[in-house]
């Protein structure tokens, strides 16, 4: 997905961010590009059965606008609140509001619900599917955010990725999470100290939470507290490491059928 806070109408001025999302291995990518240069986010995957090899489960991630000024985002899994102010300079108020498992293709507003289009079933490589077919959702963000079901998703900045003396990761979303754990490794023949840092609001005020020493080749997990009030989280590493991994578990309690 590519767009802005224009939508499919197109970027209102010359000054307006652009916002892109996409995945690898570690997680979904949100890229922003502000000010003429780019700013890399990651997000926690909802399901990894969107990580089919023939990439068609992420055909249609999307940001769309589907109240008077609120977007709706969705990818592998999960749903969030996209706010339209989202820029280099005011990185809060997104954060992950649903799973699903149907598959969304697009949504819009009218008459003062939501619209959203899915792909319901399909009998590509999926014989008892029987007939493929699509549907019409009619709902609203109530609906989304209390029926649907409670955010929970996987995902971290490394994974099994040598890094550098002192590199710092992408920022990786916690807001709207109310459990988590980070699980840290590394592969090098000599102890690594791993910094947990958090920004509260998204205005990049970054602050240390947390200071972990990883044994040589070892292993260590943090309990998220103070952090999942935060906005972001990102890991620094004060020594160079080999094969590392920073992996986040976030959930919440689950909710009443």
């Amino acid at each position: 997905e590519v767009t802005g806070p224009g939508g499919i109408f197109g970027a209102p001025d010359d000054t307006a961010p652009l916002w892109a999302m996409g995945w690898d291995k570690r997680s979904v990518i949100l890229r922003l590009l502000d000010g003429g240069k780019w700013h890399t986010f990651r997000l926690p995957m909802g399901s990894y059965s969107h990580d089919a090899m023939g990439g068609w489960y992420t055909e249609w991630p999307r940001i769309r606008e589907v109240t008077d000024g609120r977007f709706l985002a969705h990818m592998h899994g999960l749903f969030y609140d996209f706010p339209k102010t989202f820029g280099a300079a005011d990185t809060g108020g997104l954060r992950a509001v649903a799973t699903y498992t149907r598959m969304p293709v697009d949504y819009c507003a009218w008459r003062g619900q939501i619209v959203m289009t899915r792909d319901d079933a399909s009998r590509m490589r999926n014989e008892i599917a029987g007939q493929s077919n699509s549907g019409i959702w009619f709902g609203s963000w109530s609906d989304i955010e209390d029926k649907m079901g409670s955010p929970a998703g996987n995902g971290g900045p490394w994974l099994n990725d040598d890094v550098t003396d002192g590199a710092t990761s992408a920022p990786f979303l916690v807001r709207g999470f109310a459990e988590g754990c980070l699980h840290l490794r590394h592969a090098s023949g000599h102890d690594v100290e791993f910094v947990i840092e958090a920004d509260g609001d998204g205005h990049g005020g970054w602050k240390p939470t947390a200071k972990i020493q990883v044994p040589a080749n070892g292993y260590r997990y943090h309990i998220l507290n103070d952090e999942l009030s935060a906005q972001w989280v990102r890991i620094r590493v004060v020594q160079a490491a080999k094969s590392v991994s920073a992996y986040f578990r976030l959930s919440n309690p689950p909710r009443a059928t």
